[in-house]
């Protein structure tokens, strides 16, 4: 489908005059392969961050979740739409990269969150309440019921950030808010997940220049702010793991395992879940320990903490049997 650019819109809030320039560049450059012809009764304002070869991927998404028609898709951005140049003279990323940080890598993440600040913007040009933005690799399941109980669940809490679906989490310092959701702290992923108007400005404020990846941008936007982030108790909108992770993805400090757990890791795993009554983001944040055992970059002092046997049993099944793999230190 031929790209349509964002449509004029008036002047932004006074809130965000002083970045007028640098906000007006985003939504000159945004090119929109559909917008929606009615907003979703249950979840509202809904976005799509989009390579343009995952197009139809992401229409099986949204029919399956009965949002065909009901969202805006967003042409993510790439290396090719835009020259340093252009992003220094707007004011997007200052003059020199962050220190230590490749420039591949810094092109990436400004890509990435492009994308998700155009997405933003848009949203705060339209005026509406809140948003929500899924990225191009969800599993293309049904999940739009539980979706609409969540966001009725989360009407009357004053969030700021809803997540759907996420990874990386600190749960050993988030909190079981209620039946339904946990109140998170720590790194969290972008593929799903909602934003209200007055966070959306925040965010819009604090973007620019851009210095980091958008998932460490919303993290220490919300640590600093004292930001309500909730998060779904039961994962829904998660990422589909069987093919290619999204190119449009950063490359975050601790990626996800690009790798199979072979049973007794998944025991394990499911075992700490279990105590520690974390779920499956006990699972996942187990299932990431292991990664790091195997790149040589964990311990149990850095991540979940597990008695010694439970290290060793760990590290021996991780696939990288070092002598310093399997000396564990003593139980904290």
């Amino acid at each position: 489908m031929e790209s349509k650019d964002a449509p004029e819109h008036e002047s932004y809030p006074q809130t965000l005059a002083g970045q007028d320039k640098s906000l007006q560049w985003v939504a000159s450059r945004s090119k929109w392969l559909e917008r929606p012809t009615q907003e979703s009764a249950e979840l509202g304002q809904v976005y799509v961050l989009c390579l343009n070869d995952r197009i139809d991927r992401v229409r099986d998404f949204l029919s399956a979740n009965r949002l065909a028609g009901k969202a805006s898709i967003l042409s993510a951005f790439t290396p090719e739409d835009f020259s340093v140049e252009e992003l220094i003279e707007n004011e997007i990323v200052a003059p020199t990269p962050p220190q230590g940080r490749p420039m591949h890598q810094w092109m990436r993440e400004i890509c990435c969150s492009l994308g998700h600040m155009a997405i933003a913007n848009d949203s705060e040009r339209s005026g509406s309440s809140q948003y929500l933005v899924f990225e191009d690799d969800l599993e293309p399941i049904d999940q739009s019921s539980e979706a609409a109980r969540l966001v009725r669940a989360a009407e009357n809490i004053p969030w700021d950030f809803l997540y759907f679906s996420y990874s990386h989490a600190d749960m050993l310092e988030s909190q079981r808010h209620s039946a339904d959701f946990f109140r998170l702290v720590g790194h969290l992923t972008t593929n799903a997940f909602a934003v209200r108007s007055h966070t959306r400005r925040d965010l819009l404020r604090s973007w620019l220049p851009i210095g980091a990846a958008i998932d460490v941008h919303l993290r220490d936007s919300a640590k600093g702010a004292g930001q309500f982030v909730l998060g779904a108790a039961r994962r829904i909108f998660n990422q589909d793991r069987s093919g290619l992770s999204s190119r449009i993805s950063p490359n975050r400090s601790v990626p996800p395992p690009k790798w199979k757990p072979i049973l007794p890791q998944k025991i394990l795993a499911k075992a700490h879940s279990l105590i520690a009554r974390t779920g499956e983001v006990g699972y996942d944040e187990t299932i990431l320990q292991i990664d790091g055992v195997r790149e040589g970059r964990s311990t149990p002092e850095n991540g979940v903490r597990f008695f010694n046997w439970t290290w060793r049993l760990i590290t021996l099944w991780s696939g990288r049997h070092t002598e310093k793999d399997i000396k564990s230190p003593s139980p904290r």
